[in-house]
């Protein structure tokens, strides 16, 4: 009987927010996603998984894999411009990698069967410690934007005790090695991994920025590589929220990753309900 009550409580949240799931997805945990403007989804799968880029349809289908020939230590997102593909190698749950970098390839080449990336190495310059202490582990990302000439990574609130505050850096789209530069920070709601960043998707449009954590969407206006304030915290009825893309048609998607009671899954929010949902 609790099992029904629960299944329906889900029912009428996704249904009052217009989230609808279009699809199960043939990976376990997506980690980063693109749609393009023909209506394909690009995605990946995290560390340890075979370095490929997925291409699925609308509903979440596989249509063909892509190989970039570069490790998989651990992919944490994707991001694009107007003339390339970000792949972001920065997950750092342990905040003690030193091989932390951002593979991109030219969208020319998604026809291909291999693609051959080239890489920007980087580090945080604030980082003295490896692993940093518990109370500054703030080095794990798992969020990327692309903005102006610009990359923006949003890391992910490790810290003991989690004080919900999340860290802005900006890195140059040039290969090579780089120091990110810290930019801004934001303090988000408290209460462990749950609360952390998991994905993040630049508006030009708007000039937003949504953020995305295993329990709300935020949405802050940004502008010249610093937060502004905050417009809009959704509350999302779901669990281990993974990544988030805007479409061409204005409307948001996201993942969510493989768990004990369902398949990992491919979802869309309404641009409606982000109007018109506040907390």
């Amino acid at each position: 009987m609790k099992s029904c009550i629960g299944i329906l409580l889900l029912c009428l949240s996704l249904s009052a927010c217009r989230l609808s799931s279009l699809g199960r997805l043939p990976i376990s945990e997506s980690s980063g996603l693109w749609i393009d403007s023909s209506g394909s989804f690009y995605t990946h799968n995290d560390g340890g998984n075979p370095a490929l880029l997925y291409v699925l349809d609308q509903k979440g289908h596989l249509q063909r894999s892509i190989n970039i020939l570069a490790p998989n230590v651990d992919w944490e997102a994707l991001s694009t411009d107007s003339a390339f593909i970000y792949l972001a190698d920065m997950g750092n749950n342990l905040n003690q990698r030193k091989d932390l970098c951002i593979y991109f390839f030219p969208k020319s080449a998604l026809d291909q069967k291999e693609i051959q990336p080239q890489k920007i190495s980087f580090y945080y310059p604030e980082q003295i410690a490896f692993p940093a202490a518990p109370w500054q582990r703030h080095f794990d990302a798992e969020a990327l934007f692309a903005q102006g000439d610009s990359l923006y990574i949003v890391t992910k609130n490790r810290h003991r005790p989690h004080d919900g505050w999340h860290y802005l850096y900006a890195l140059g789209k040039e290969a090579g090695p780089q120091a990110a530069r810290l930019c801004d920070s934001v303090q988000l709601k408290r209460g462990g991994l749950w609360q952390s960043v998991t994905a993040a998707a630049y508006r030009e449009e708007e000039q937003s920025l949504y953020l995305l954590s295993m329990r709300h969407l935020y949405r802050f206006s940004f502008e010249r590589g610093r937060f502004g304030p905050l417009e809009q915290r959704i509350a999302l009825p779901l669990r281990q929220q993974e990544a988030l893309c805007f479409g061409p048609d204005a409307e948001l998607y996201l993942t969510t990753e493989r768990s004990i009671l369902s398949g990992a899954k491919l979802w869309r929010l309404r641009p409606k309900a982000l109007k018109r949902l506040q907390e």
